[in-house]
Formats: C-alpha cells, structure tokens, sequence
C-alpha cells in the first residue's frame, strides 16, 4: 500500500512539472509562430529546448529523486525528451502540411501527446530507484 502511495504522489509530482514545463513550451511556440519569428518547426524546436531544462530539473530535484549523477540522467531524459520531441514534431508537421487547423493549435495538439510515455520511461529508466527493475540497470 505504502509502495502504490507513493507512485500516486510521484505520478502527481510529474503532473506538476510536465504542467509547468507544456506551458512554457505552449507559451513559447504559440508566442514564436504568433509573432511570425520562426517557422512552426523552428518555433517547436526553441520551446521544446527551453521547457527541456523546466522538465527536466522539476523532475530530478522533485519527482524522482533519484541517485544518478545528475549528468547520468540529464543524458537518459535527454533521449526520452528527444524521442518524444520526434513525435510531438512528427504530429505538428502532419497537421501543419495538411493544412488540418492553425499551426498555433496543431502546436496544442502535437504536444499533449507525449506526457504518458515520458512518465513510464522517465520513472523506470530515466530517473530509475534502486531495485526497480532490469530496466534501470543497462544504458
């Protein structure tokens, strides 16, 4: 019990940070593409680098906790953001190139949805406790 209180407080921790973190990168892509200083890529690029570092501290100083050097797991969340930028861009140019809506919403889109993914390989190989499982032990 004390084991699955813990995973609800950890999971709402990441809520939190992710919150935090698509909201500066909304803020930062809608204001780019809005003001017409970047392209729709361009702009997802800029924001999704600065919302890394958001995500990215919230989640190893506050939801995980973990005992990686902090380097160690800058480098594995890294890869987990830039897998999940991949797609989050994939989405964004489909919808922009098929001209479905707005690049400012199709920019909303494409990025909620990768939250679920980032909390499963963030918590099990990204910022992974001793004795999570095998995951957590190869690079």
């Amino acid at each position: 019990m004390r084991k699955k209180a813990y995973l609800v407080g950890e999971f709402s921790r990441f809520v939190s940070v992710g919150i935090a973190a698509t909201l500066v990168h909304l803020s930062i892509v809608w204001s780019v593409i809005r003001a017409d200083l970047a392209p729709p890529f361009w702009a997802n690029l800029m924001a999704f680098l600065i919302a890394f570092v958001v995500s990215f501290l919230g989640h190893y100083y506050w939801t995980f906790k973990t005992r990686l050097p902090r380097n160690h797991a800058a480098a594995r969340f890294f890869l987990i953001a830039v897998t999940g930028f991949a797609f989050n861009s994939f989405v964004l140019i489909l919808i922009v190139r098929q001209d479905l809506m707005a690049p400012e919403w199709a920019a909303v889109i494409s990025t909620l949805f990768v939250p679920a993914i980032t909390f499963v390989a963030s918590r099990f190989w990204g910022f992974p406790r001793p004795g999570d499982n095998a995951l957590s032990n190869g690079d």
